[in-house]
């Protein structure tokens, strides 16, 4: 370990217990060695204060990130709590109209024009009901001549700054513009879509049918099987890369948001610098690399949240004082969490306290009881009455923008009425007055008054407690 080609590698503390337990046993291999013993223990200390003075080495070789690139430069961010990030795909939504009941199975590949790919993300089945509509496109905004559409035999004939699509006699609505295209809604289901333009026109001009009243559709998320910086205009994505049985039609009604690339060396630096955060192996690290290490590329039953606690003077004359990580979220990661804290954030000298109890094994196979704790929960109840417009969404979205801001709470923060909760309200367009507001954690006791939230605790905001009046 040291300073490699790679950057500055950091022995944990569970390497130098093993390289000092070998070394020992060169000449003493009878002894145990255990974590229990007086020499077990003896290791232990010697081996958090290699570990301190390795950590202050790479501290102040923290000083030159700027001459390191790659890996060394990653190793860096993880000081810090920070790690390059990695290129993400575009992503999207697609609806696919054809036959009732036509099945769209989950990894289907669709593609635009450019033969970019996506994949869909959920199996789906046509159940929509379609109506009449008709796309179409311009390559750039016309500045002169004409353009004639076609539908089911019907003509109409375009000037260049014409933009009422309804003069067509089968065109009963339509929105969008020459730089965008129209979406136009039929009086009739459309057998034949067909465009022609005149001499002049200096635009090209194409058309498609994208639904049919006798067909039906549904719409499913769509990802690129290929991360990287691109994405797909609006109505570009049109055909299946293999036939699917019972799809007549294929659109992409929004653009799709664009993948990303990963992020260079230089980028990585500038916010490698522009981030405050701490040194792994202090208070700051551990908050911030518990959740980095255990969640990884997970995305489900992550750690949300941690919070950690020291206890002053609760360990042993002249030893670091314990510590209790207390952590939101992650509750089916109890060993991940346990194994992580013990082998690489928290120095071999510092006991953990906790209310969960874990064994946690090192690469030597001794084996080392390990305890956190769980942030705990406070029930959010919230009744209140309101007066709307004709703007007003529904219930349901200010519901949906309660429950957001509660779970952005942070652990020990209180439940503030006003401006907090209210806050919640205001992201909802057509509310005109909240006539009363009350909040409770239990469901039977009531009142408009703020409720407090103990350190190592946290809000807990559900649906079903939350109950809204539209008077």
């Amino acid at each position: 370990m040291g300073i490699t080609e790679t950057g500055y590698q950091l022995k944990l503390i569970s390497e130098w217990r093993q390289d000092i337990i070998s070394e020992i046993r060169t000449t003493y291999p009878d002894l145990l060695l255990a974590p229990e013993s007086i020499e077990g223990h003896i290791v232990d200390v010697v081996s958090n204060r290699l570990y301190q003075a390795d950590l202050k080495m790479q501290a102040l070789y923290n000083n030159t990130p700027k001459y390191a690139v790659g890996q060394a430069l990653a190793s860096f961010g993880l000081l810090k709590g920070l790690i390059p990030y990695t290129p993400q795909p575009a992503s999207g939504n697609v609806t696919f109209v054809g036959d009732f009941g036509a099945e769209v199975d989950a990894g289907s590949l669709v593609k635009d024009s450019s033969e970019l790919e996506y994949k869909t993300l959920a199996d789906i089945i046509l159940d929509e009901v379609c109506g009449n509509k008709i796309y179409i496109g311009f390559t750039s905004v016309p500045t002169g001549g004409t353009w004639t559409l076609n539908i089911n035999g019907t003509s109409y004939v375009f000037n260049y700054d014409e933009t009422d699509i309804t003069l067509h006699p089968l065109v009963s609505g339509a929105t969008g513009s020459y730089l965008e295209g129209f979406v136009c809604e039929l009086t009739e289901a459309p057998s034949g879509v067909e465009v022609t333009r005149s001499s002049v026109f200096n635009a090209s001009v194409s058309a498609f049918i994208t639904e049919h009243e006798d067909l039906f559709k549904k719409s499913v998320n769509v990802l690129a099987p290929v991360p990287g910086n691109f994405t797909s205009s609006a109505w570009t994505v049109t055909s299946a890369v293999t036939s699917l049985p019972g799809v007549n039609y294929i659109y992409n009604e929004a653009d799709m948001d664009s993948g990303t690339d990963a992020e260079t060396d230089e980028e990585f630096y500038i916010r490698f610098n522009d981030n405050s955060g701490a040194l792994g192996g202090t208070i700051n690290g551990i908050r911030n690399l518990l959740p980095l290490l255990v969640n990884g590329d997970e995305t489900e039953d992550l750690i949300t949240k941690t919070v950690i606690k020291e206890h002053s003077g609760a360990g042993p004359a002249g030893a670091p004082n314990p510590l209790e990580i207390f952590v939101s979220g992650g509750i089916s990661r109890g060993q991940s969490i346990a194994d992580t804290l013990r082998l690489s954030l928290v120095s071999a000298g510092i006991t953990l306290l906790g209310d969960e109890l874990w064994t946690v094994t090192d690469d030597d196979g001794f084996e080392h009881p390990t305890r956190f704790s769980r942030v705990s929960s406070k029930l959010i109840y919230l009744r209140a009455s309101i007066e709307v417009d004709s703007t007003f969404p529904g219930v349901d979205a200010l519901k949906e923008a309660i429950i957001a801001y509660g779970n952005a709470l942070s652990v020990g923060e209180d439940v503030i009425r006003i401006p907090g909760v209210t806050s919640a309200f205001a992201q909802v367009d057509g509310l005109t007055n909240i006539a009363t507001l009350e909040l409770s954690n239990d469901g039977f006791t009531w009142a408009s008054s703020n409720i407090a939230v103990d350190t190592y605790e946290e809000s807990e905001w559900v649906l079903a407690n939350i109950d809204i009046t539209v008077i």
